[in-house]
C-alpha cells in the first residue's frame, strides 16, 4: 500500500491530467453526441429536460454530463489527494480551497485586475487603428449576481482547485514558476479542446484554436503569481470568475474589417501576457520559495510570509 501511494506521488502529474482529460471529455463528447443525434428535436427549445420527445434517462445523462463536465480536474484532484495524502492531505487540499484570511489587497487584485486589462485592451484597440464597440447586458443586479455565482462555482472558478491547488505545487516542486506557468497554461488549453470543436453553444466554440492557446498560456502566468502570494485557492476561484463574468457582461466588438481579428488578439492577448510575465519576473523566486515552504509545515509558512511581503 505504501509502496502504491509512492508510484502515485511520483507520477502525480501526468495520472493528474488524465483524470482530469478523462473525465471532462467524456462529459463533454456525451453532450456533443447527443446534441448531435437530437438535432431537429431540440431546434428552438430553451432545454431538453422538457423534451418528452426524448428519453429521460437520456435527458438526465445530458443534464448530468453538461453540468459536471467542467469538474474533472476538481475531481481528479480530490482524488489524487486522497490516494497520497489521505485524510489529512484531503483536510490540507480544502482548507485551501476556503483559505479567506489574505491580504486585502490580494481581493482587490481578483476583482480589479479584469476591468484593468480590459481598459488596456481598449487602448490597444484605438492605437491599433481599431474602433472599440461595447455591448453592455442589462441584467439587474441579482441575475448578475446569480451568474457570477455561477461562474465562481461551476463555469470556471471549479477548475481552480486543479489546476492551481494541485497541479501548480506539484509542478513547482521541480520547475520554476514561469516554466510551471507554460506547462499548466498549454495542458490547461487542450482541456478545453473539446469545447473548441465539440460543443456548441460555449464560448470557445468555433474559436481560432492558435488564439484560444495564446489566450489561456498568458493569462495562466497570472494565476500563478497569485496563487504563490496567498496560498489561497478562494483567491484565483475569484479571478477566474470574475474575467468570466465580465467577459459575458461586456462585450467588445472592433470596427475594423480589415484587421480586426489580429486587433482583436492582440488586444486580448498581450495585456494579460505582459502583466503575467513580469509578476512571475519579479516575485518568482520568492514564489518557489514560498510554495516549497507550504510543503514543510504551515508555521514556516507564515514565518516566510509574514516577513516577505512585495506588495
Amino acid at each position: 500500500m505504501i509502496r502504491l501511494r509512492e508510484v502515485i506521488n511520483r507520477l502525480s502529474v501526468p495520472l493528474f491530467f488524465l483524470l482530469a482529460y478523462g473525465w471532462s471529455w467524456g462529459c463533454w463528447l456525451v453532450v456533443a453526441r447527443i446534441l448531435d443525434v437530437y438535432e431537429d428535436v431540440l431546434q428552438g427549445v430553451p432545454t431538453i429536460l422538457t423534451v418528452s420527445a426524448i428519453p429521460l434517462a437520456i435527458r438526465i445523462g445530458f443534464a448530468t454530463a453538461a453540468l459536471t463536465g467542467t469538474f474533472g480536474p476538481a475531481i481528479s484532484a480530490v482524488i489524487l489527494t486522497a490516494a497520497i495524502g489521505g485524510k489529512a492531505g484531503l483536510r490540507e487540499f480544502f482548507s485551501r480551497i476556503v483559505r479567506w484570511r489574505v491580504a486585502i489587497r490580494y481581493y482587490l487584485v481578483a476583482f480589479l485586475i479584469p476591468p484593468a486589462m480590459l481598459i488596456l485592451r481598449f487602448g490597444l484597440i484605438i492605437v491599433l487603428g481599431g474602433k472599440p464597440q461595447t455591448t453592455i447586458s442589462t441584467y439587474s443586479f441579482w441575475v448578475a449576481l446569480g451568474m457570477f455565482i455561477n461562474y465562481f462555482f461551476r463555469a470556471g472558478g471549479q477548475e481552480e482547485p486543479g489546476f492551481r491547488g494541485f497541479a501548480q505545487p506539484k509542478l513547482q516542486e521541480k520547475f520554476s514558476p514561469a516554466i510551471t506557468s507554460l506547462i499548466i497554461g498549454v495542458l490547461w488549453f487542450f482541456w478545453h479542446l473539446p469545447l473548441y470543436l465539440w460543443v456548441p453553444d460555449v464560448p470557445q466554440h468555433g474559436q481560432s484554436l492558435i488564439y484560444g492557446l495564446l489566450a489561456q498560456v498568458g493569462i495562466t502566468f497570472t494565476f500563478t503569481w497569485i496563487y504563490n502570494r496567498t496560498q489561497s485557492i478562494l483567491i484565483p476561484m475569484l479571478l477566474h470568475a470574475t474575467i468570466n463574468f465580465l467577459g459575458e457582461f461586456l462585450v467588445v466588438h472592433i470596427l475594423n474589417t480589415q484587421s480586426e481579428w489580429l486587433i482583436g488578439w492582440i488586444s486580448w492577448i498581450v495585456p494579460y501576457f505582459a502583466l503575467g510575465v513580469w509578476l512571475i519576473w519579479r516575485y518568482g523566486s520568492r514564489n518557489k520559495t514560498v510554495s516549497s515552504v507550504h510543503r514543510s509545515g504551515k508555521n514556516d509558512l507564515f514565518r516566510i510570509q509574514e516577513g516577505n511581503s512585495p506588495l
